[in-house]
């Protein structure tokens, strides 16, 4: 697989999580152990999408206020993500395909442990009254990185080029919910 359609894909799912659509929440909730901004790692897109005259590469930012979940899109102008161009909510960028909201809710449920061994947490991501994503999470290193499982019910996203649709390989293992069963390398974040 070409590295263009690689990161294309690991941009997706990075943002996976969130890219179901939102509604717009507000601000509330008790402090959780998410609190704060995380920071994906540099995602080149190799001109798949047109995000800004000179990008070529994004990181996604996630932002965790008491129970409100905010994601936003940082362009660069070089594929190292060295050149910082800007920062805007996600429902501005070029990124995402239909209109979503920036702001979601979250709850955070019960500790399980995750296919690697280690502790996780249950976490329902509330999109919209009838779109809520179920995932699990595990902080690791002094809690400064963050991982998420790949969804279960993803399979596809569309793409900007002729083929339509890219199809991810093979599904994560998921509970009789359809919550995945272990974190994903692919979905990690890192505090900032």
């Amino acid at each position: 697989m070409n590295n263009h359609i690689k990161n294309l894909i690991l941009s997706f799912a990075c943002v996976l999580i969130v890219s179901c659509g939102g509604s717009d929440g507000e601000v509330g909730g008790e402090i959780t152990e998410l609190e704060g901004r995380w920071q994906g790692e540099c995602l080149n897109l190799g001109g798949f999408y047109n995000l800004e005259e000179n990008s070529t590469s994004v990181k996604i930012v996630h932002e965790y206020k008491g129970n409100t979940f905010t994601y936003y899109v940082q362009t660069y102008e070089d594929e190292q993500c060295s050149i910082f161009e800007k920062e805007v909510p996600a429902s501005e960028s070029n990124l995402f395909v239909d209109d979503q909201s920036t702001i979601a809710t979250f709850s955070i449920g019960e500790e399980i442990i995750a296919g690697n061994g280690l502790p996780a947490k249950k976490i329902d991501l509330h999109l919209s009254e009838d779109d809520i994503v179920l995932n699990i999470f595990q902080l690791a290193n002094n809690n400064t990185e963050l991982q998420f499982g790949f969804p279960c019910n993803f399979i596809a996203f569309p793409s900007s080029g002729d083929a339509g649709v890219v199809i991810i390989g093979s599904q994560p293992q998921c509970d009789n919910e359809g919550r995945p069963l272990d974190v994903s390398s692919l979905q990690t974040f890192y505090k900032i």
